[in-house]
């Protein structure tokens, strides 16, 4: 990830959901299971909620905010843990894919809850606290949902 301000943060945010929802719906049409395939499809689509979510962030937020640098983080992660390459799920079981899928959302509210920290602005820290709360919400209705799924 390459960002220096929070404009590039959510960018880059929004374009990591949207490929996670690439690679989750991609799975749900090569797993063998129709329970996981379920599961998969049911992520892929609240992956591309959450893409809409943050782009209405992107759109509507103050420019002050959007601008403020954030380059320190990035820095002191220099391989952030969203960077890696493609998880084939369709190998993965349903508990291995909502581990998976729920350490990516920790890794975002992690990044959301460092740059709240030290953001300055009344604005930014707004935004980071709205942004930080809705991965936390988003999280967890994954995932009871999607322990729901399971148990079916």
């Amino acid at each position: 990830m390459h960002a220096e301000t929070l404009r590039n943060v959510l960018h880059w945010t929004k374009e990591y959901h949207q490929r996670l929802s690439k690679s989750l719906s991609q799975s749900a049409g090569l797993h063998e299971n129709e329970g996981v395939r379920l599961l998969l499809d049911y992520l892929a689509r609240h992956e591309t909620l959450l893409f809409d979510v943050i782009n209405g962030f992107e759109q509507t937020s103050e420019v002050k905010a959007l601008n403020t640098w954030c380059y320190e983080y990035l820095e002191m992660h220099p391989t952030h843990p969203l960077a890696d390459g493609e998880i084939h799920y369709e190998t993965l079981n349903a508990a291995e894919i909502m581990e998976t899928v729920m350490d990516k959302h920790r890794h975002i509210v992690e990044l959301y809850r460092y740059l709240h920290a030290k953001a300055a602005t009344p604005s930014t820290q707004e935004l980071l606290e709205n942004l930080m709360k809705l991965e936390e919400h988003e999280a967890m209705l994954m995932s009871q949902n999607g322990n729901r799924l399971d148990e079916m």
